[in-house]
């Protein structure tokens, strides 16, 4: 009698298929992290339910897909951040003024440096969070489908 339940040795072909044939790698690499964390996922919490006999609350779920969904954007897109601007002091600065450019001695203009560092995170965490957010309902939808309604609580 066949059983509906994806086991550890599913998973395992599963992987070995993926990365061993490395088409669907080649093809996209993205939806292949996709799908394996949508298997991990499903995976996990089909063990907690065995272990515990109690289903992963939604509300958990969802934390933790989003979580991910943001690592995901980091390792999939990463940034390049920009350098925190440099306190120089005034003997610094008028021994290098020729070679030092990102340093400053003057309160007001460090300030304004601090400022612009701040506004390019924000912007650079702008677009990687706009990103998670559609990792994560690419993959929470998937997992949610594979659980089912009673696969949640």
């Amino acid at each position: 009698m066949a059983t509906n339940k994806l086991g550890m040795s599913d998973i395992l072909k599963i992987v070995a298929v993926l990365v061993g044939a490395g088409v669907a790698w080649i093809a996209s690499h993205e939806t292949t992290v996709y799908g394996l964390l949508v298997i991990a996922l499903v995976w996990l919490a089909n063990l907690y339910f065995q272990k515990t006999g109690k289903h992963v609350g939604k509300q958990a779920l969802t934390i933790i897909v989003y979580v991910l969904s943001v690592v995901l954007a980091f390792v999939l897109h990463p940034a390049m951040w920009p350098a925190f601007p440099a306190w120089c002091s005034a003997a610094i600065v008028s021994l290098n003024a020729t070679t030092v450019t990102a340093c400053s001695a003057d309160p007001s203009s460090y300030a304004n440096a601090l400022v612009l560092w701040g506004g390019s995170i924000l912007s650079l965490g702008t677009a990687v969070f706009s990103f998670a957010t559609v990792v994560y309902n690419t993959i929470l939808e998937k997992v949610l489908a594979q659980l089912g309604p009673a696969g949640t609580s």
